[in-house]
Parts: C-alpha cells; sequence; structure tokens
C-alpha cells in the first residue's frame, strides 16, 4: 500500500509540475508573441513601411516559437549537459534581451566556465532556468526604473548564468544578477504563491525547487560573494541549481 502511495503522489506530483511549468512558460511567451503582433501591426499600418524591420519581427516571432518545443515534450529523463540547458534558455529569451536591454554573460557558453553532464527531465530543466531569467529580468529592469531619475544614473541591467564543479555537493548552474536582490529570506519564496513581484504568481520558484527535488538535486540561495562571478552581480540575487 505504501508504495502505491509513493507511486501515485509520484505521478501525480509529475503531472503537476509539468502543467504548471509549462503554463508559466506559454504565459511569458504569449506575452512576447502579443507584442511582436502588436509592433508588426503598427509597421504595416505606418506610412512608410519597413519590410526589413517587419522581417526581423517576424523571424523573432519564429526563435519564440521554435523554443517552445522542448518544454512542450513529455517529462523523460534523458542525458544532457549544463551548456546546451543554458544555449536553449538563452535562445528562448534573446529578444527579451534585446528588448529590454540586458546584458547577458555566460562563462559557460564561451568556455570559460567548465561543462558537466546530468540526467533529468531536459524539458522541465528549461523551463526551471527560463523562469529564474524571468525573475531577473523583472528584478534588473525594476531596479532601472526605479533609478531612472538619479542624475548620477549609470546602470545597465545584467543576468549572468555559469557553472561552479567545487562550491557545493555536486556540480552546479550559477544565475545571477544585478538587480535589486532578494527583499525577504529567498526560501520563503519557494512556497507557493508567495512573491514580492506586482502581479506575480508566486508559484516560478516553488515549481523550480520541486523540479530539483524531483532528479535528486537542489535549488540553494548562496552568498554571491562566496562565489567566483564578477564583482557587479554581487549586488543582486543568485541562485544555484545543484545536481547530483
Amino acid at each position: 500500500m505504501l508504495t502505491r502511495v509513493d507511486k501515485d503522489y509520484s505521478e501525480m506530483r509529475d503531472i503537476m509540475v509539468n502543467s504548471g511549468m509549462t503554463g508559466l512558460n506559454l504565459g511569458v511567451a504569449f506575452h512576447e508573441v502579443d507584442r511582436e503582433m502588436r509592433f508588426i501591426n503598427s509597421d504595416l499600418n505606418s506610412s512608410e513601411i519597413d519590410i526589413e524591420q517587419i522581417r526581423n519581427r517576424v523571424r523573432n516571432l519564429i526563435l519564440i516559437l521554435e523554443s517552445l518545443s522542448p518544454i512542450l515534450r513529455q517529462n523523460k529523463s534523458t542525458s544532457s549537459n549544463a551548456k546546451s540547458l543554458i544555449e536553449i534558455s538563452k535562445l528562448r529569451n534573446v529578444n527579451r534581451f534585446n528588448y529590454h536591454k540586458i546584458i547577458f554573460s555566460s562563462p559557460l557558453l564561451t568556455g570559460e566556465n567548465e561543462n558537466f553532464n546530468f540526467k533529468g527531465p531536459s524539458n522541465l530543466l528549461i523551463s526551471a532556468v527560463s523562469n529564474l531569467i524571468d525573475n531577473a529580468i523583472y528584478w534588473t529592469t525594476s531596479k532601472r526604473d526605479s533609478l531612472i531619475n538619479d542624475p548620477n544614473y549609470d546602470y545597465k541591467p545584467a543576468i549572468y548564468i555559469g557553472s561552479d564543479l567545487n562550491t557545493f555537493d555536486g556540480p552546479s548552474i550559477i544565475i545571477a544578477d544585478n538587480g535589486l536582490g532578494f527583499s525577504v529570506e529567498p526560501e520563503y519564496l519557494t512556497q507557493p504563491f508567495k512573491t514580492k513581484k506586482v502581479g506575480g504568481m508566486g508559484l516560478g520558484l516553488y515549481f523550480t525547487d520541486l523540479v530539483m527535488n524531483m532528479i535528486g538535486g537542489k535549488l540553494i540561495f548562496p552568498d554571491s560573494s562566496d562565489l567566483e562571478i564578477p564583482k557587479p552581480y554581487q549586488e543582486g540575487a543568485c541562485i544555484a541549481l545543484v545536481f547530483f
């Protein structure tokens, strides 16, 4: 009976996490598609139509839709690596980086950080990383908005994703930003429906934590000053996805 209860629980948890993460990411994608379509509509109704600009916006739409295919697949455990995971996550968000004028830095993609292999449901992990990027975009642009009237304003939103193979119990992906940081205990935010984002649902970190637990890893909130990451990123939020 205990084995059956455990099996039923695991199946229900997997369905909930897969549906929840897919819903969160589709919500972000919908806003991206909606924005691009509004721009295209505006371009087409302009007195001087710039065909090349419209082509670029259509290309952006194609990239957004293509990047969704991995997260819609069944959550089967497969062999993958950190670099591949970040490449797909970057592709999903490159249009947003450009739109919000965010500097994206990843020594993992440029070969300055070491890559590592892991086994897990790639679709859920892509969704988890994309959600963390979405949070970083929100808080870095919020900080920019809060400083825009400051005469000494010289702030550029930036997001960093690297790897760390030595600090924790297993290899990890480090996601940091130079935004406002955490205003409450980070562990509080892994609880469902707890959020400081205006209009947020409070499910992103909760689902990300569940995904890492499902694969035997963990989501932690390290002190960024203890890590080998560039100094500007030590002022904002820092999260580590630890794999075992």
